[in-house]
């Protein structure tokens, strides 16, 4: 029962205490408080996510006490429960939009295969790569020098491993680099 549209000498005639009558007249429920998180429809049709975030990007909501991803808990109030094992990815590759119909359900093979379509995914390549050894130039350099070189010694001046630099010579690796 609400009490809002009551006065407040009907609120004091009932006995009524004010924490229970703000309580009950600001008590939202969760569809309210999560909607009220999400700004109009972009020229995209995006609605985009205005609360907290995780790092990711993804927008971050507390559903039944735990915090859940704002995209999925909008599948959840809008669509129902989601399938075990099942994964809320998105259409419009916008990670902060909640809009229910940009977003389907899939596998993390779906997710996964959607990304690489939609050139999502690049790995790092060459010497924007963690674990490069090797720069551009010494590529060159090596590849230049193996016809004359032991490829032991040219991995122990370049400070890379044997195996490493026998692919820079087979051009196994570091196939973007040309001499």
């Amino acid at each position: 029962m609400t009490w809002a549209h009551l006065s407040m000498e009907q609120r004091r005639a009932a006995g009524l205490r004010g924490a229970l009558v703000k309580a009950e007249r600001y008590r939202a429920t969760i569809r309210e408080r999560f909607w009220a998180r999400v700004a109009p429809e972009n020229e995209n049709g995006c609605r985009l996510w205005v609360g907290n975030f995780f790092t990711t990007g993804y927008g971050d909501f507390a559903w039944k006490g735990r915090s859940t991803g704002a995209h999925r808990v909008a599948w959840m109030l809008e669509r129902g429960e989601i399938p075990a094992g099942k994964l809320i990815c998105h259409h419009c590759d916008v990670k902060g939009c909640v809009n229910p119909d940009h977003l389907y359900v899939g596998s993390a093979l779906d997710n996964s295969r959607d990304a690489h379509q939609r050139n999502r995914v690049r790995p790092p390549k060459g010497e924007q790569h963690s674990a490069a050894k090797l720069t551009a130039a010494a590529v060159v350099e090596i590849r230049r020098r193996a016809a004359t070189e032991s490829t032991a010694s040219l991995a122990r001046e370049f400070g890379a491993g044997w195996a490493t630099v026998r692919d820079v010579i087979a051009g196994r690796t570091w196939k973007s680099v040309r001499p």
